[in-house]
């Protein structure tokens, strides 16, 4: 299988032709969560805690960008996976060990033992989708990979948008 070929000004033409389906609405993806068979998800960092010996995600990666995920998923109360160069998906409430690995230093065998690993703990918990975030679609491909070797349907949003509704009394 191919890795995902994304490239500058026709990524979203790119990830079409991959079957991953670009969301910008905020509508679409309020109506994506509440079926609750889509798990939001971002990828891991090479910025990682070091208290202990283990962690879950919110102590574990440690980038702005990771940090900024958590806070928009705990302020919408929303249950969320990182994906791991070497867990494949991380739960929120999963305490692991921490790694150091690159995804340019997985072979095509572990991005597929990954894409399994993925597939087997998003059925054990009912999720039948993912909804990926990133804000760079060009540095998503090694995870892009493994949800193709997952054999998981992808949304990809590049903004994280308020899920809050409002109403006013008038």
């Amino acid at each position: 299988m191919e890795k995902p070929r994304v490239r500058g000004e026709t990524w979203r033409e790119d990830l079409q032709r991959e079957g991953i389906i670009y969301v910008s609405d905020p509508e679409e993806v309020r109506r994506l969560l509440a079926e609750k068979i889509v798990l939001p998800c971002t990828r891991c960092s090479k910025t990682k805690g070091s208290e202990g010996d283990e962690a879950v995600p919110r102590n574990f990666y440690l980038s702005r960008q990771n940090i900024q995920f958590y806070k928009w998923a705990e302020a919408h109360n929303l249950e969320y996976g990182i994906l791991s160069d070497l867990y494949g998906m991380h739960f929120w409430d999963v305490k692991k060990p921490f790694y150091d690995i690159h995804p340019s230093s997985l072979t095509e065998e572990q991005f597929q033992e990954l894409g399994q690993l993925i597939k087997k703990e998003m059925d054990s918990r009912g999720y039948r989708a993912a909804l990926y975030w990133n804000s760079s679609p060009v540095m998503s491909v090694p995870y892009f990979y493994m949800f193709k070797m997952a054999g998981i349907q992808v949304y990809y949003i590049t903004k994280l948008p308020s899920l809050k509704m409002y109403s006013f009394d008038l």
